[in-house]
């Protein structure tokens, strides 16, 4: 079975003012994605807005931190909400958000709203941003992201024992990680793999060879002739 083509953070080719914004995601829905990613963080008034950096500098003109901001003024710089990227996908493609430092609580708000519960993909690097909506909706499914093994997460047994007390449906590796072994050892544990971020052809064939589940690409165009 061939992987999910999942388009990160919209698939803006890496141009910094392009990522997480709505006409990035309008371009990899034209081509046919299977999944695209977002990351989430709260601004002042306390809205999911879709913007990777905790500061506005990099990826829009303007310039402070993003919880400085209401949604209002974010919108302006051309940072989208969470809401309107649901009503965009939904019912076209999942959405895969990524929690940075928005509250889970709130992210729940907006997919139960947006009824998104069942085409979402929650990810994190952080359970502690996870356990709530383990916890409370268990509808909604859940992945562990991993950038290396070390410190909290000292062993691939460590990271699928946190993936089972999470109730996690997914795995989400750096693509160094990925090994047959490691690929092999998740789905005995039940688990699919998404693997991030590749965006060479190179990386791409090799994570088809493992067997992983999905690829996270800037690239989904490359991604899209290998498939």
């Amino acid at each position: 079975m061939k992987p999910m083509l999942i388009a990160h953070r919209g698939g803006a080719h890496r141009h910094d003012r392009e990522e997480n914004r709505p006409a990035a995601y309008r371009r990899s829905l034209s081509l046919g994605v299977d999944a695209v990613e977002c990351d989430v963080r709260l601004s002042a008034d306390n809205e999911v807005v879709v913007i990777h950096d905790e500061t506005l500098d990099r990826a829009t003109t303007g310039h402070g931190h993003v919880g400085a901001f209401r949604a209002k003024e974010l919108a302006a710089l051309g940072v989208p909400t969470l809401r309107e990227l649901c009503r965009l996908v939904r019912g076209k493609v999942r959405l895969l958000v990524e929690v940075k430092s928005a509250s889970p609580y709130r992210v729940m708000d907006v997919l139960a709203e947006e009824k998104m519960e069942r085409e979402v993909l929650v990810i994190s690097f952080h359970p502690e941003y996870l356990r709530p909506i383990a916890r409370l909706r268990p509808d909604i499914e859940l992945g562990l992201l991993l950038y290396k093994f070390g410190g909290d997460v000292p062993t691939l047994a460590r990271y699928i024992e946190l993936g089972r007390e999470l109730r996690a449906t997914t795995l989400g590796p750096n693509l160094r990680l990925c090994s047959h072994r490691l690929v092999s050892a998740i789905h005995d544990a039940g688990m699919r793999v998404i693997a991030w971020t590749a965006n060479s052809k190179l990386l791409q064939r090799a994570l088809i060879r493992v067997g992983v589940d999905g690829i996270v690409t800037d690239y989904p165009e490359r991604l899209k002739t290998l498939l």
